[in-house]
Parts: structure tokens; C-alpha cells; sequence
């Protein structure tokens, strides 16, 4: 046995602390020590998942005010050329001054959907995954 191979003073203290230890104390105490290494992992999984949202969130963030204004400026343009064809300022014929108030519109209208459709994507489902894989 692996325990004869101990030095006598270490199998006095062994044998002063406790009987002998059965198998499933040894079982139990293994299924604990693999528990705690699993906790270990979730939370370590968590944290970093939690650092990655935050950086993304601030990004995305910095993202979206800069589409914001870039949103208002183009509406703004827009609002300035209509009302400068309605005050006769500019002079365009009516076909490009439809074309181009539609387009604008259909730009906003479409970096409006980009801006929900990609700065808020759903990416729960993943960290769901790896979270059963532990």
C-alpha cells in the first residue's frame, strides 16, 4: 500500500487526526472538489462574459450618438432644402426635389433599422450554451 510508504511521523499524525477514511467519504469529497471547480468555472465564465458586455455596451453606445447626429444633421439638411424650394431659394425641377426628400427619408429609415437590428443583437443564447457545456 502507498501508505506504508509514508514516514512514521507522518502516519502518527494521520492516525491521530481521524479513523480511517471510507470510500465513499473519498467519493463525496471528490464530487465536492469537482463541484467547487465547476462554481470556479461559472464564475470565471461570468465575469469575463460581464467585461465583454460592458465594453460592448459602451461601444455600441459610442456607436449610436454618433449615428444620432449624424441622423440630425441629415434630417436637418433635408428640412433646410425643403424649406428653401418652398421659399424659392433654390430652384429644382419637382421630380428631384421628390426624389431626393424620399431617398433621405428612406436613408434614415434604413440606418434606423441597421442601428436596432445590429447595436442590440440577441447573444444571450450562447453564453446559455457554454454555461450547460461546464
Amino acid at each position: 500500500m502507498i501508505v506504508e510508504q509514508f514516514p512514521k511521523s507522518v502516519l502518527e499524525k494521520l492516525s491521530s487526526v481521524s479513523d480511517d477514511v471510507s470510500a465513499e467519504e473519498i467519493d463525496a469529497y471528490a464530487k465536492r472538489l469537482e463541484a467547487e471547480g465547476k462554481i470556479h468555472k461559472l464564475l470565471k465564465v461570468l465575469s469575463i462574459w460581464e467585461k465583454q458586455q460592458d465594453q460592448e455596451r459602451a461601444l455600441r453606445r459610442q456607436f449610436a450618438n454618433a449615428l444620432k447626429w449624424a441622423l440630425f444633421v441629415q434630417i436637418a439638411c433635408i428640412n433646410l432644402a425643403f424649406i428653401g424650394i418652398a421659399l424659392g431659394w433654390l430652384e429644382v425641377d419637382e421630380w428631384v426635389a421628390k426624389t431626393f426628400i424620399i431617398a433621405v427619408f428612406g436613408e434614415v429609415a434604413a440606418m434606423t433599422f441597421t442601428v436596432v437590428r445590429y447595436l442590440f443583437p440577441d447573444n444571450h443564447s450562447s453564453l446559455l450554451e457554454m454555461i450547460k457545456d461546464l
